[in-house]
């Protein structure tokens, strides 16, 4: 696009957009009228700016479309759960869209990455934005149970809340889940300073790690906090979690924000669907994008199967992985290929997308779908050896032998431990058939 073309476009853009009076193009300013618009308001990026009040609608409606569960239960409402006492007035996306840019502008939740990931935790922690209260009744951390948008729990981190902000809450908890100002800001606090560690200088990880900790080898500087309360010096040394969503690492921040594995998989998808949503990182100007570039090229995760033998009581295939030497076998259910569910056969041949899925049966293992066949199919790659053990899922396996796959949990963690490292956006796995 030419500079005049562009200029032109970008005034375009900018005459639609209520009070934005200037734009910066190729570093210079076109004044328009009385404000600079940051670099983030050209074009579709999100940093350095405001989420107007039509974006931040969009992104939560895609975000509940996303499940459709959760949509058909609860709409585009928010904050509509039984125990979620804010006032009404407070519960309109008006003034969550007021709320969260000042959390977002409070604590440098800044670039499109940061917002992302910020939102990504607020929105599993808060059942898809329907509490500011934990469900459990009589936790053993009663009555310090989570609250707010990140679930503030524990006496401890009430105490060091209500030093630093000034909020009565150890003895009025409630002030947390049923005032609005404090439901973001303990959020916005909890993820800038407000993560308990050792006041060390680094912080690289628990000393016994989880493996989807242990994989990206954390490595982030603390910083030291001193807060008081009842006579009592509080120190202790925290991480800043917009350090870790700079590196994109949900894991990492999912561990920190919830101590475990907890709707990880969710996470995971949140993220990727605000990454699509955001059209990140291919209009993000702190990455290098720009509104005029197409789909940027990525290491995305794309597992190919061979589909090689097939019985009257299974099918068996090869796989590889791009870019990594992990080879191996699966093993499906019988054919001939189907869409409809319940029939203990395949799915068809061709490319489906990969999805974290994290179920009752089934925790942190990847899900397929595409356009005939539906996540709600939940056709899953997990453990297993025969066909027994699989109900249209995918079952790897590092040999095979007459209708079974062994070693299967092995060769699932090393798909998945690859998957963690590379990340789930963009992944996808390729079937094809090529029978002896």
């Amino acid at each position: 696009m030419s500079d005049s073309k562009r200029m032109l476009s970008l005034m375009l853009k900018v005459g639609a957009t209520a009070g934005i009076a200037k734009v910066m193009i190729d570093n210079s300013a076109v004044i328009l009228g009385d404000e600079l618009a940051s670099p983030g308001e050209a074009g579709e990026c999100f940093c350095n700016r405001d989420l107007t009040l039509e974006e931040c609608t969009e992104i939560i409606e895609k975000l509940r479309d996303s499940e459709g569960d959760v949509q058909r239960a609860s709409g585009y409402s928010l904050f509509g759960a039984s125990n979620c006492n804010l006032p009404s007035g407070d519960k309109t996306m008006a003034k969550f869209n007021e709320k969260l840019n000042q959390i977002f502008n409070e604590y440098d939740i800044n670039t499109c990455i940061r917002k992302i990931h910020f939102i990504a935790q607020i929105y599993h922690e808060t059942d898809r934005l329907r509490t500011t209260k934990e469900y459990a009744r009589s936790p053993r951390y009663a009555p310090y149970v989570g609250r707010g948008l990140m679930q503030l729990t524990w006496e401890s981190n009430y105490k060091i809340y209500e030093s630093y902000s000034g909020v009565g809450c150890v003895d009025e908890p409630e002030l947390i889940a049923e005032n609005i100002d404090n439901a973001f800001d303990s959020a916005g606090w909890y993820w800038k300073q407000g993560k308990v560690l050792s006041n060390s200088s680094r912080w690289r990880g628990p000393r016994n790690p989880p493996s989807y900790v242990a994989i990206h080898k954390p490595d982030y500087p603390k910083t030291s906090i001193t807060e008081s309360y009842g006579g009592e010096t509080i120190r202790y040394g925290t991480v800043d979690l917009n350090l870790v969503a700079d590196d994109d690492r949900v894991d990492i921040i999912s561990y920190l924000v919830n101590g475990g594995a907890n709707g990880m998989s969710e996470r995971r998808n949140y993220v990727t669907t605000l990454k699509r949503i955001f059209k990140y990182p291919q209009t993000c100007v702190t990455e290098g994008g720009s509104p005029d570039e197409g789909e940027p090229e990525t290491d995305t995760v794309t597992i190919r199967l061979n589909r090689r033998w097939e019985t009257s009581i299974s099918t068996i295939g090869e796989f590889t992985i791009d870019g990594s030497d992990i080879t191996g076998f699966m093993l499906e259910e019988k054919g001939p290929d189907t869409t409809v569910s319940g029939r203990e056969q395949r799915v068809p041949v061709g490319t489906y997308n990969l999805v974290w899925h994290n179920g009752t049966r089934f925790k942190n293992v990847l899900k397929l779908y595409n356009s005939e066949v539906s996540q709600s199919r939940a056709i899953l790659i997990h453990g297993g050896n025969t066909a027994e053990d699989t109900e249209g899922c995918l079952l790897p396996g590092t040999t095979r032998g007459v209708n079974r796959v062994n070693t299967s949990q092995a060769k699932l963690r090393e798909i998945i431990a690859f998957v963690e490292e590379k990340g789930i956006e963009g992944a996808r796995i390729i079937i094809t058939a090529n029978y002896e």
